[in-house]
């Protein structure tokens, strides 16, 4: 029988990893992740599911908030889409954690470390191969500030097992192979190759919320949320793209005609012939509007992507004061970044 629930879904993932009933399985989780010097040994879900909240608010964030028993503070999330700004978010949430420690008058030396985990269905560090980043407070010569903030990326795809029939000793390769192979795998392939106990209680969370109609039905709305969501991006990135060819017609058109006009104008009065002024003003007419109209869609195309990518606008002086190769690299990098983020 095969496994029709994929881990990464951030519903399967949050009663997975951020279930009070299976405290083992976030806890070999997050020990694998971290190699702390002193393995955790207990943990506190501080955000579980309350399920009359979550039927009000179907499409609430899914994190996982735990602490666990040396009082680190941990936040663990899945995203099978690349959002906008993830690093700066994952910081964001990370140094929420320590300013939540403290109130008005408390000592500094309260704070516990903060740490985030988000595991990623695409790549982000396209320039490290190691599917494990971890970010810290360091000088450039590896001295640490402090140990109070540190975020770990896991980039699925990076992960690739060596040998399907192969034993996956090292618990981090066993975590991903999991997050990866689970859906579609049979029970007996995935637990050959995940030696750990742990990972059979893992499935059997995955079983649960395939054959408990209410789970299951929340599982595929969020499925469907996420389809619906990659859609409405993709409809925007048309949409946007027509509009700003429109925008670039007109303006061309616009800018075409009085460039024609000017440059025919000057080469008639050079060359004193009707003849030079009528080709003039022709071939001036027709290079200004095609330059005009090729630069308007650029235009319209860098602040169609920067408005999907939630970027501030470029103001008129700036992309104005662009070459015409300059504005088409832009908007080959905004296209690259849209890309990724729906990938």
């Amino acid at each position: 029988m095969l496994i029709e629930i994929d881990p990464t879904v951030d519903f399967a993932c949050k009663l997975l990893l951020g279930n009070p009933e299976y405290p083992d399985i976030t806890i070999h989780f997050l020990n694998a992740i971290l190699r702390l010097p002193s393995p955790i040994v207990s943990v506190e879900i501080v955000n579980p599911i309350v399920w009359k909240e979550f039927e009000a608010d179907k499409l609430s964030i899914l994190d996982i908030l735990a602490i666990d028993d040396a009082d680190r503070r941990l936040n663990v999330e899945v995203q099978r889409t690349k959002p906008t700004c993830l690093p700066q978010r994952l910081t964001y949430y990370s140094a929420t954690q320590l300013v939540d420690q403290i109130g008005e008058g408390d000592s500094y030396r309260k704070l516990r470390p903060s740490i985030g985990i988000c595991i990623l269905s695409s790549i982000h560090f396209s320039q490290l191969a190691e599917y494990h980043s971890e970010f810290r407070l360091r000088t450039q010569s590896g001295l640490e500030l402090t140990n109070c903030l540190e975020i770990h990326l896991l980039e699925l795809p990076k992960y690739t097992p060596v040998d399907d029939n192969e034993l996956i000793a090292d618990p981090r390769d066993q975590w991903m192979y999991f997050f990866r192979r689970a859906r579609g795998s049979s029970v007996e392939e995935l637990l050959d190759r995940l030696p750990d106990p742990v990972f059979q209680r893992a499935v059997g969370v995955l079983e649960m919320i395939s054959r408990t109609p209410d789970q299951r039905r929340h599982y595929d709305a969020r499925l469907k949320w996420e389809l619906d969501e990659n859609t409405r991006i993709q409809t925007a990135f048309e949409e946007g793209e027509l509009k700003g060819r429109e925008e670039g017609k007109i303006r061309g058109r616009e800018e075409g005609r009085e460039e024609g006009r000017e440059e025919g104008r000057e080469e008639g009065r050079e060359e004193g012939r009707e003849e030079g002024r009528e080709e003039g003003r022709e071939e001036g007419r027709e290079e200004g509007r095609e330059e005009g109209r090729e630069e308007g869609e650029l235009l319209g195309k860098i602040r169609m992507l920067q408005n999907l990518l939630s970027l501030p606008q470029s103001t008129d002086d700036v992309l104005h004061s662009r070459s015409r190769t300059e504005l088409e690299s832009l908007v080959t990098e905004l296209q690259a970044q849209l890309r990724k983020r729906m990938t």
